[in-house]
């Protein structure tokens, strides 16, 4: 569900299950709300669901994400894990602050420094000019 008003996306369905699978609400940047808006405006159907298939939630998908991965030309392998280690990577060379980069990716602190942390234009900066 995404809140237009606070910029919000919660991933988790209400009443789903708690795993080890994080999913943490996330805040969506201020390009992307820009279109969710307009997309709003442009719905006349009113739509509940923003991904949807004739107004109706999708039921599989599983199935969504090879259609939208074939239209956009990705190869096999691209999948939506894929996809969050290139915005951990993205995010840490952009020199995010890896506290929120961690919990805006549902991993935790200790997870991403370890494996994205190299990116971070300030990646052992202090103990490199360590006198």
């Amino acid at each position: 569900m995404i809140n237009l008003e606070t910029a919000t996306m919660t991933r988790k369905e209400r009443g789903a299950v708690e795993t080890k699978k994080k999913a943490p609400p996330v805040r969506m940047g201020a390009r992307l709300m820009t279109h969710l808006r307009r997309w709003k405006r442009m719905d006349g159907k009113g739509a509940v669901y923003i991904i949807n298939f004739r107004g109706k939630r999708i039921a599989r998908p599983v199935s969504s994400w090879d259609r939208v991965r074939e239209i956009a030309g990705l190869p096999d392998y691209v999948t939506p894990h894929v996809l969050r280690h290139s915005r951990a990577t993205t995010m840490m060379r952009a020199g995010v602050n890896p506290w929120d980069a961690a919990n805006a990716l549902g991993m935790s602190l200790e997870v991403l420094t370890r494996v994205y942390g190299h990116h971070h234009p300030d990646w052992q900066k202090e103990a490199a000019d360590a006198r």
